[in-house]
């Protein structure tokens, strides 16, 4: 699913267009951040988030961790999300996008 949005560049400033905000699909983005924050981060959403960061040193494993990243995402707007998780702790796949933790 693409989620439509204002982009952001990689030091996650606001990209400028022809005097405006650029637009686009910020699906990469919202990944990034859902795996990121921790549940309550989202004020409106509060069971939204990961807090990948309190996992990085466990020994949970992979299918649980697939689990409860899958969980957060389609508790905002993502709908059978694909996580490969088989590389944790230095890299989690979602939707084909690659994440580095480490």
């Amino acid at each position: 699913m693409e989620v439509f949005d204002i982009l952001l560049d990689n030091d996650q400033e606001l990209v400028a267009e022809n005097d405006d905000f650029r637009t686009g699909d910020a699906s990469n983005n919202l990944i990034k951040y859902i795996i990121a924050s921790h549940q309550g981060n989202w004020k409106e959403f509060p069971l939204v988030g990961v807090g990948i960061d309190q996992y990085l040193n466990s020994s949970l494993p992979t299918d649980q961790m697939e689990t409860i990243i899958k969980s957060a995402l389609q508790a905002d707007v993502f709908r059978n999300p694909d996580v490969d998780a088989s590389d944790f702790p230095d890299t989690i796949e979602v939707n084909k996008i690659v994440l580095g933790l480490s």
